[in-house]
């Protein structure tokens, strides 16, 4: 019978690492899959770092099989229904005469009132950092 947890040791030092069988990995993965346990929990009782189970639970054969005898999900059918016989849908426009946008780079400083287009900001901008 081969042992769940080995340690490794080379030429006398400190144990280097330790060897876990696959048996024991996919019974201690099992645990993590209970409803209402963490993994944390799991890993502190087994004195195993957490991120080492989570590898653990992400390796092919370690996920529980489905047992359960719930049906799987099934897709809701739904249905799509057209009010407005406008193709364009029109957004409420922000009053954008009490707007402005204020940009400072070194002590200019630029402000902008109204509907401004993102290329015309783009433009000043580049003036500004062209003139310090």
């Amino acid at each position: 019978m081969q042992a769940d947890v080995i340690d490794v040791r080379v030429d006398g030092r400190p144990r280097v690492r330790k060897v876990y069988s696959e048996a024991y990995k996919r019974r201690v993965v099992a645990l993590t899959f209970e409803p209402g346990v963490s993994v944390s929990q799991v890993a502190q009782r087994h004195g195993i770092n957490t991120n080492l189970l989570f590898s653990w639970r992400r390796q092919p054969g370690n996920a529980p099989s489905r047992t359960s005898s719930a049906p799987p999900p099934a897709l809701l059918p739904v249905a799509v229904s057209v009010t407005n016989t406008d193709a364009k849908q029109t957004r409420p426009q922000a009053d954008t005469k009490q707007a402005y946008i204020e940009v400072e780079m070194g002590s200019a400083r630029m402000r902008l009132h109204g509907g401004v287009d993102m290329q015309t900001v783009a433009a000043l901008m580049r003036m500004l950092e062209r003139s310090r």
